[in-house]
């Protein structure tokens, strides 16, 4: 299903069409010509960008430090911690696993735990690891645990009441710590759970790709200011009437600036549509009321992004679907990409913010900057954007 290249399969997306229909948001995300265009909820993106830290649509790479949950459509090479929680941050509620990897783990052990859900519970309940393909060693560092494996599994550390599922084989030392080990379970087994997570990764994908693209389309708030002063940029945000606040930043912006954000009420939603030329390096520290009691308000929207480069800490969540993203600092909020090589800790609180007016109940921020084309039931618009080299996950 996927290609083990550096981040997977990449494919060029020529043309992106994108279709809103209703009130609702639902999208039409583009495929390339002659594909069947998969239909993506950009309000059902935002919730799974609130439930979950780390989601990876291809594969992962590097230790991975993730306080809340993740999911990796594709493999995880080098292993890393899961679940570790926070004490003051935390994520929505969900019945997601703690760990979905869609292919294979390899090259690394999986250390599991069930800290914190921000003081509000914990991360997991209990916590889980889904696993489509082959699972190649884990510390299970919390009771009660349960692993569920589509390929072989082997060296399992399980601690008090472990439950260990595979549709494959056993292999090295299968501790349960006093629970239960199953393998051998057989092909169906393996292809209900694989198909699980396949419909999963699919969702994601159009779900999220929808929520970048839609948002791109929302022009700079009237009112925000950006005042420049020695290397530095106070950017005063202001409400667009709907609770949001929308910046417009190019690449040269994520260059050696700091940012300091000025907000009046601490409600406000605010995303930073970045756009540019699709290769992104971010060597911008953050001030003022960037920090992580405001960061799941936040999101940074990399619509056009095949690559993205963070070299100084970030608050709030990452929204780039679309590309390749490498991790040197923290990132406090929500990670989205189609591939992720980390070297950094992905840090709770998730996206915590409003519907960004994808909800039925939400007014749509400033209409007037969509492309509108009202047809039948709502059909509410449809616009044309090519992209160039953009890189996408193989189906």
């Amino acid at each position: 299903m996927y290609q083990n290249n550096f981040f997977g399969t990449q494919r060029t997306m020529k043309l992106r069409t994108l279709a809103a229909f209703g009130f609702g948001g639902l999208i039409l995300a583009a495929q390339p010509a002659l594909a069947a265009a998969p239909v993506g909820d950009p309000l059902a993106g935002l919730q799974a960008m609130r439930e979950t830290n780390a989601i990876i649509l291809g594969n992962a790479q590097g230790w991975l430090t993730v306080e809340g949950k993740t999911f990796i459509g594709g493999n995880l090479s080098g292993g890393g911690q899961f679940g570790g929680g926070n004490g003051t941050q935390g994520a929505a509620a969900s019945n997601r696993a703690t760990l979905t990897v869609g292919g294979n783990t390899s090259g690394g052990i999986v250390s599991l735990s069930n800290g914190s859900n921000g003081g509000n519970g914990n991360v997991g309940a209990p916590a889980s690891v889904v696993v489509g393909g082959d699972f190649g060693g884990a510390n299970v560092n919390t009771s009660g645990a349960t692993v569920k494996v589509g390929g072989s599994v082997s060296n399992i550390n399980g601690s008090q009441g472990t439950t260990v599922e595979a549709g494959g084989a056993g292999k090295g030392y299968l501790n349960a710590g006093g629970g239960s080990i199953a393998v051998n379970k057989g092909d169906q087994f393996t292809t209900d759970l694989r198909a699980g997570i396949a419909a999963e990764t699919g969702k994601l994908e159009a779900d999220l790709k929808a929520l970048s693209l839609s948002l791109a389309q929302v022009k700079q708030t009237s009112g925000n200011s950006i005042v420049e002063n020695y290397g530095a940029r106070t950017l005063n945000a202001v409400d667009n009437g709907t609770g949001v606040s929308v910046f417009t930043l190019s690449e040269a912006d994520l260059n050696g600036w700091q940012f300091k954000l000025n907000v009046a009420d601490p409600a406000l939603t605010v995303v930073f549509n970045i756009l540019g030329d699709g290769n992104y390096n971010w060597n911008t520290g953050l001030a003022g009321a960037f920090g992580p009691d405001f960061a799941g308000n936040v999101i940074w929207n990399f619509s056009d992004a095949a690559s993205v480069h963070v070299s100084q800490g970030v608050f709030g969540s990452i929204l780039a679907p679309f590309a390749n993203v490498v991790t040197q600092s923290a990132v406090s909020g929500s990670i989205v990409a189609n591939g992720l090589r980390a070297h950094s800790a992905v840090k709770l609180g998730t996206y915590d913010g409003g519907n960004l007016g994808f909800g039925a109940a939400d007014a749509v921020p400033e209409p007037a900057t969509w492309a509108m084309l009202i047809i039948g039931f709502g059909l509410v618009g449809m616009a044309m954007r090519r992209r160039e080299g953009i890189a996408r996950l193989s189906a």
